[in-house]
């Protein structure tokens, strides 16, 4: 078959992208705009689908819905094109007609071809889950500034006292479990606690006694209470708090001060300030932050050790720690700081939730990790709620549109997800993002979805919103009932008819 020559016009006003369109159906990568594009200088708004149907259907022409920035639909577009031009050739040719031809609807005269079909608008993507940012760190030096529920006493430069907490320091450094004789369960068979003489044999330690509300360490005299409020910043949040830019004379007091508590990661965290390569160092507070949580987990999370407060869920003790509950949950905060019962007690009563959903809720409170998988999103969620955990219900939001995507892919008519009860559940536990993911899936699956028996259950706002934003919309099934009426008018078989 011999080549035919087409000549492809594209037609549009200044600044609508005639040029980004072609360079990057050819080239594959959309072009830089100078700032002075006329693209950047005349985008007042956006066509919608709606305007661009009714242009194309006025003018008896297809329509086609690209993105030259995304890379989508160009391939489709411009094979229609050539499709309609090799068309408009052979139509040429065979008329024995010579010039441009030019279509039907300019010449004002009836044509016998049929017009394009209806194309349907893309359903839309579904809105992104996002996980909040972690906090913990922010969690932590909170808790270092005020000192609540602490258990030792730091004396420093011989008349500062400073307050901390064996737990975190203990989980973010092996030395100070040796310095307060905390031992992983491993551990504990093979040596016995013997603080006095590892206290003996620190350089960085003076003394160290039992006093009436704690455990009192005093330091060695050349220790500066600046240099020891930044190791303490370290050990709690993953990196000192160097508000102005320190001097090297300070980094250098830091850097021996981490070789005596034995801190490499300190001691790299300043020598990265003095190279001038302070951005490695959020990574390290990072890895920090999660190496801290595994070996909190391992030391303290349900266990007795240093434990000021107990759980009875189901009958089951769960031991935990008033330092770590109230700097990482207000309502715990307001619940043992406040008037409640719970402030005076040892044992606080919990009822409601399985004791493996409440052991979730603390592994995170402890770690910043949750075992969402293995309990399950859906029992979390209403806990994650009650205690504030705004974090924690966006972790459970991202499974649980996972855990939908994975049960409906084969069919959503027969899937045993109940997708409007999880709406329900996500405007009642306070997940904006679920519930908003759920409005989508409902309205973009309209068909499928009306025909479950819990459809009926969909009411209010949630009922108006899913028919205004039903996929495919109303206006598009109208215009398919218009063309297969009108294919029938013309004696078509509409049988063989697919509308896209």
């Amino acid at each position: 078959m011999a080549a035919l020559n087409l000549k492809l016009v594209i037609v549009g006003d200044g600044g609508v992208g005639k040029s980004c369109l072609l360079i990057t159906y050819k080239t594959e990568s959309f072009p830089d705009l100078r700032s002075a594009s006329d693209v950047c200088r005349c985008c007042v708004r956006c066509v919608s689908w709606q305007e661009g149907q009714q242009v194309a259907t006025s003018l008896n022409l297809p329509y086609h819905e690209t993105s030259s920035l995304k890379q989508v639909g160009l391939k489709e577009l411009m094979n229609h094109a050539v499709q309609l031009g090799s068309q408009s050739v052979r139509r040429q040719k065979k008329g024995g007609s010579i010039g441009k031809w030019v279509p039907s609807w300019l010449k004002g005269k009836k044509s016998n071809s049929l017009p394009p079909p209806p194309v349907m608008p893309p359903a839309g993507q579904a809105p992104w889950i996002e996980i909040e940012t972690s906090t913990i760190a922010d969690h932590m030096t909170q808790l270092l500034k005020s000192g609540d529920y602490s258990d030792v006493t730091f004396v420093v430069e011989g008349s500062h006292h400073v307050p901390a907490h064996k737990l975190v320091l203990c989980s973010a450094s092996e030395f100070f479990q040796n310095l307060f004789g905390v031992q992983s369960s491993n551990k504990k068979d093979k040596s016995s606690k013997s603080t006095p003489n590892f206290a003996a044999g620190c350089a960085g330690v003076a003394g160290i006694e039992e006093g009436t509300s704690g455990t009192v360490v005093t330091l060695r005299d050349d220790i500066s209470l600046e240099v020891f409020t930044h190791v303490l910043e370290f050990l709690y949040s993953g990196l000192p708090v160097l508000t102005e830019a320190p001097t090297e004379e300070k980094l250098t007091r830091l850097t021996a001060a981490a070789e005596l508590f034995h801190l490499p990661y300190l001691s790299q965290v300043c020598d990265n300030i003095i190279r001038k390569e302070e951005f490695l160092n959020p990574s390290i507070g990072t890895y920090l932050n999660d190496t801290t949580g595994q070996k909190i987990k391992e030391l303290f999370f349900n266990k007795s050790e240093l434990s000021d407060i107990s759980f009875i869920v189901q009958g089951t003790t769960v031991h935990a720690h008033k330092a770590i509950l109230t700097s990482r949950s207000e309502v715990m905060g307001v619940m043992f700081g406040g008037s409640f019962s719970e402030s005076s007690s040892s044992k606080v009563p919990v009822t409601g939730p399985t004791t493996d959903v409440f052991l979730a809720l603390l592994e995170y409170l402890y770690t910043d990790n949750a075992p969402i998988e293995d309990v399950g999103p859906l029992d979390i969620l209403p806990l994650a709620d009650q205690y504030g955990q705004t974090r924690l219900i966006s972790m459970c939001e991202l499974y649980m549109t996972k855990d939908v995507d994975r049960d409906t892919g084969e069919s959503i008519e027969k899937s045993s997800t109940d997708v409007i009860g999880l709406l329900v559940m996500a405007q009642m536990h306070n997940a904006p993002q679920l519930s908003s993911w759920c409005l989508h899936f409902i309205s973009t699956n309209y068909t499928a979805i009306s025909k479950r028996p819990e459809f009926s259950l969909l009411q209010g706002e949630n009922l108006k919103h899913v028919e205004e934003h039903q996929w495919p919309p109303v206006s598009y099934l109208k215009q398919v009932e218009e063309y297969e009426a009108m294919l029938k008018e013309k004696g078509h078989n509409t049988d063989k008819c697919v509308v896209m």
